[in-house]
């Protein structure tokens, strides 16, 4: 029983190391553009900071591809795989008090001996080896 865990394991390990090396794995974000409009009229319910920077990426790459009431998501908009930006500001306290609303994020295998260098450069780098794909996001902090 063991043994047959085991084996489906490996087997799917494989199927997703083979997926990703074709270029068919991985996120598939939307090509679609949010309405203007909508973005417009969400930004205006958005407290100032979480807004500025919105329109800052609005400036910077157009349109996101969604848009909902909580945030703005880019998807392969110039070097990022990703970019959202948060309505709600998470505080945090270290290295010095900050918050953090926007997210960015590239592919790039982190090897496992570097996570704990990754760690002491910076904190808001996290490294997503878990969720089955090689992708290092950045928290920006504002």
């Amino acid at each position: 029983m063991a043994a047959d865990r085991i084996g489906e394991a490996v087997k799917s390990t494989v199927q997703a190391v083979q997926k990703e090396l074709s270029g068919q794995g991985g996120e598939k974000g939307t090509q679609a553009l949010a309405d203007p409009r909508q973005v417009a009229a969400i930004l205006d319910g958005w407290p100032e900071k979480p807004a500025d920077v919105a329109r800052k990426m609005l400036r910077e790459y157009g349109p996101p591809n969604e848009a909902i009431e909580t945030q703005l998501i880019w998807h392969a908009n110039g070097p990022w795989k990703r970019t959202i930006v948060y309505r709600d500001e998470v505080p945090h306290n270290f290295p010095k008090p900050h918050t953090d609303l926007l997210e960015q994020f590239i592919d790039y295998r982190v090897p496992v001996g570097r996570l704990d260098d990754l760690a002491a450069y910076d904190g808001s780098l996290v490294p997503e080896r878990t969720k089955g794909r090689s992708r290092l996001a950045a928290t920006w902090k504002t």
